[in-house]
C-alpha cells in the first residue's frame, strides 16, 4: 500500500472529496489527494511520530515497537504508533487473545534459590544465617503474564514487517523454449520488460525486481542452452533476449529438462521472493509426457523430473506456466503431482502485439501473487508450496435446493458501534437460536484461507448467501473465536464506511456485507462405534449476483487495481479514529454506484486486537 496524504484531524470533517492526482492523469505511479471543500488546504504528508526520544529503549517490548515502526516506513505501510500509556495497559483486549490479569502480589509467587532465599532442602545452619532477606525492587519483577503476551505480539508483527520487506525483493526468471516456433514470444519478452517494470512500480513502489533468462532448445542445436544471470539492468537484459533467435528442434518434444536445471542451477537465487515463469509449446522429450513423434522416446538427458520438482520445492521457487498448445497438458499434469496446482496461462495468441500485452499481464499477475505468499510464510509454514495444498472439486452451479439437507444452527453477530470512539472496545454481540439454512455440498470458489459455498438462509425466507469456512481445520484458526474476531472487524469496517459514506462528496459509496458467525453440530459415529459431536463454524454473507470479484490492495503492501475512493477510505479510517485503526485489504465488487466489500483487514494500535 502506497503512503497516505493525511487529513488535518485537528479540524472537524465536514465534507471530503476524493480526486485524482496529476500523476495518476499521466500514467505514473498511483497516488490520490485529498481535499477540504470547506477550507481548501492542501494537507501536509502524514508524518508518523515513533517518538524514540521519549521511550524507554532499554525496554525489549518498546524496541520492538520502533522495530515495528521503522519496518513499517520501509515497507510503505503506514505506521500506527503505540503510546506509552496505551502499550502498557492491556485492559483493551478484543476477542483474538484472552488477556490473563497479573499475579496480585510479586510475595506471593515463589522465590528462587540464591543467596538471599534457600530451598526447603537447605541445612539448619544456612536457614539460620544472619544474612537478611532482601525483598526485590520494583524494576527486578517479572513481567505479568499480561505483558509477555503484548511483547510476543509486538515481536511477531515486528517479523512480519520483516517478512513483507523481503518479499519484495523479487527474482523473476523467464524460462523459454527457443526453437523455431517461438520467435514470437521471444520478440514478447524483449520488448515486455519494460512494460513490466513499470506496471509493477505502480502496484508497488517498493518492489526491486531482478529479472534473468533462461532459453533451451535441442539435442543437436548450437547453443543448445542460454542464460543470463539475475539483474536490474534492464536494457541489458531487452539487449540479451533480442540478441536470440528463434531455430532448431526438428522432432517435437524439446529438451525442456535441461532449461529446467540451467534455470535451477546457474542461476542465483539470492531474494525471497522467486519466481520461475516457463513458456514453451512441446513437452520433455519421453512417452510419459505426450504421444507426439520422438526421437528419444525413452527420455533424454541426464536430468530427472523428480530431482528438478524437488529442486524448485527446496528452492522455494515458484513455478507459472505459459500455455501455447495443448501439447504440454501431460508434462505439466506430471509436474502438478510434485507441486500442487499449477497456475497456467493462456498464451495462444498469435500476434506480437497481443503476446506482450499477456505477458505483461501474466508477469504482473504472478509477481502479486508470489509476493503475497512469500510474505505470508512463518515458521510453521516455511514453503510457498504448503499455500499450494490440497485441491478441491470447485462446482461453480447453483444447486437445487429441493434436494438439499437441511442444516440447523446458531447465529453470532455484533452491534454497531454507537460513536467512532466506541470502535476502541469490543463491540457488543448477540445470538440467534434455531436458525434453518440449506448448504451445497461441494464449494463454488476458494480463497487462499477458506472455501465459500453457496447457501440459502430458510430462516428470512430463504435469502440466497454464501457460507465461507477455513482450509485449516486445527483448534485455533478452526475456533468460534476466531471465527468472532473477522465478524467484528468487519462490522467495525461496515460502521465506518458508513461515516465515511456521510462526509465523502463524489464518487461511489462503500458498504461491506454484513457477517455473521454460524455454528452447527452434529452427531455421527466414529470408527470405533462411538458417538462424537461434530462442529462446524461458517461465516455467514449475503450473496453478491451478477458481479466479478476483485481485490483491490492488500495488508502486504500493495495496490491490486487502484480506486482512489478506496484509498481515500483506508486512509480515512485512521486519520478518524486518531491512529488507532488502519481498514485494508479491501476486496469484494463494484457497481456504478458503490463497492460492495468483504473480508477486510484491520491493523491495529492495540496488537492483542484482531
Amino acid at each position: 500500500m502506497q503512503r497516505f496524504t493525511a487529513l488535518d484531524t485537528s479540524r472537524p470533517i465536514q465534507s471530503y472529496r476524493v480526486a485524482p492526482s496529476p500523476s495518476t492523469a499521466a500514467g505514473l505511479a498511483p497516488s490520490y489527494s485529498t481535499r477540504r471543500d470547506v477550507s481548501g488546504y492542501a494537507p501536509a504528508p502524514l508524518v508518523v511520530d515513533v517518538s524514540t526520544s521519549m521511550r524507554r529503549m532499554d525496554d525489549p517490548r518498546e524496541r520492538d515497537r520502533a522495530a515495528i515502526d521503522r519496518l513499517a516506513a520501509e515497507v510503505g505501510a503506514v505506521s500506527i504508533s503505540s503510546s506509552s500509556s496505551s502499550a502498557s495497559s492491556p485492559s483493551s483486549s478484543g476477542t483474538g487473545v484472552r488477556m490473563i490479569p497479573p499475579p496480585s502480589s510479586y510475595s506471593s509467587r515463589p522465590q528462587p534459590a540464591g543467596p538471599h532465599h534457600h530451598s526447603s532442602s537447605s541445612t539448619s545452619a544456612s536457614s539460620s544465617s544472619s544474612t537478611p532477606f532482601t525483598p526485590p525492587r520494583s524494576g527486578d519483577r517479572p513481567p505479568s503474564r499480561a505483558s509477555i503476551v503484548i511483547s510476543e505480539r509486538e515481536a511477531q508483527i515486528a517479523r512480519s514487517l520483516q517478512v513483507i520487506k523481503d518479499a519484495q525483493m523479487v527474482d523473476i526468471c523467464f524460462l523459454l523454449d527457443c526453437t523455431g516456433s517461438m520467435e514470437t514470444y521471444i520478440d514478447a519478452t524483449k520488448h515486455a520488460i519494460g512494460r513490466i517494470i513499470e506496471s509493477l512500480k505502480q502496484h508497488n513502489a517498493h518492489l526491486q525486481v531482478f529479472a534473468a533468462f533462461v532459453g533451451y532448445r535441442d539435442h543437436g542445436d548450437v547453443p543448445q542452452h542460454v542464460s543470463l544471470d539475475f539483474t536490474q539492468d534492464y536494457e541489458h537484459f531487452r539487449q540479451f533476449v533480442g540478441s536470440q533467435r528463434a531455430f532448431g528442434g526438428g522432432d517435437g518434444p524439446e529438451d525442456v529438462f535441461g532449461g529446467l536445471h540451467m534455470a535451477l542451477s546457474s542461476l542465483r537465487w539470492s531474494h525471497a521472493t522467486r519466481i520461475l515463469l516457463h513458456l514453451g509449446d512441446y513437452p520433455h522429450h519421453g512417452k510419459e509426457y505426450s504421444s507426439l513423434p520422438d526421437d528419444f522416446p525413452g527420455g533424454y538427458g541426464p536430468h530427472t523430473e523428480h530431482k528438478l520438482m524437488q529442486d524448485i520445492m527446496g528452492k522455494n521457487i515458484l513455478y507459472f506456466f505459459g500455455k501455447i498448445t495443448n501439447n504440454t497438458d501431460l508434462m505439466i499434469s506430471r509436474f502438478a503431482t510434485h507441486l500442487g496446482p499449477i497456475p497456467q496461462y493462456d498464451f495462444k495468441q498469435t500476434d506480437l502485439a497481443e503476446v506482450i500485452d499477456k505477458l505483461v499481464s501474466t508477469s504482473v499477475a504472478v509477481v502479486m501473487e508470489s509476493m503475497v505468499m512469500t510474505s505470508s510464510l512463518t515458521p510453521e509454514a516455511k514453503s510457498v508450496y504448503a499455500f499450494r495444498k490440497k485441491e478441491y472439486k470447485i462446482c461453480k452451479v447453483l444447486p437445487v435446493w429441493h434436494d438439499v439437507s437441511v442444516h440447523h444452527g446458531t447465529m453470532t453477530s455484533f452491534n454497531l458501534p454507537a460513536s467512532i470512539e466506541a470502535v476502541k472496545a469490543p463491540l457488543e454481540a448477540r445470538k440467534t437460536e434455531g436458525l434453518m439454512f440449506k448448504r451445497s455440498y461441494e464449494p463454488f470458489d476458494e480463497g487462499a484461507d477458506r472455501l465459500v459455498f453457496y447457501g440459502s438462509n430458510l430462516s428470512n425466507r430463504g435469502q440466497d448467501i454464501v457460507l465461507k469456512e477455513f482450509k485449516e481445520k486445527g483448534h485455533r484458526v478452526n475456533s468460534f473465536e476466531h471465527y468472532l474476531v473477522y465478524a467484528e472487524l468487519q462490522t467495525i469496517a461496515s460502521y465506518l464506511a458508513g461515516e465515511f459514506n456521510k462526509v465523502m462528496h463524489g464518487g461511489k459509496k462503500i458498504v461491506f456485507l454484513k457477517s455473521r458467525v454460524v455454528y452447527t453440530k452434529k452427531q455421527k459415529q466414529d470408527e470405533i462405534g462411538r458417538t462424537i459431536q461434530v462442529k462446524r463454524y461458517f461465516m455467514m454473507e449475503p450473496l453478491l449476483k451478477g458481479a466479478s470479484f476483485k481485490r483491490f490492495n492488500s495488508n502486504k503492501g500493495t495496490i491490486a487495481e487502484f480506486h482512489s475512493t478506496l484509498e481515500a477510505f483506508s486512509h480515512y479510517t485512521h486519520a478518524v479514529t486518531g491512529g488507532y485503526l488502519l481498514v485494508t485489504d479491501l476486496q469484494g465488487a463494484e457497481f456504478d454506484d458503490k463497492f460492495m466489500l468483504t473480508d477486510p483487514a484491520i491493523t491495529c494500535q492495540d496488537v492483542t486486537r484482531f
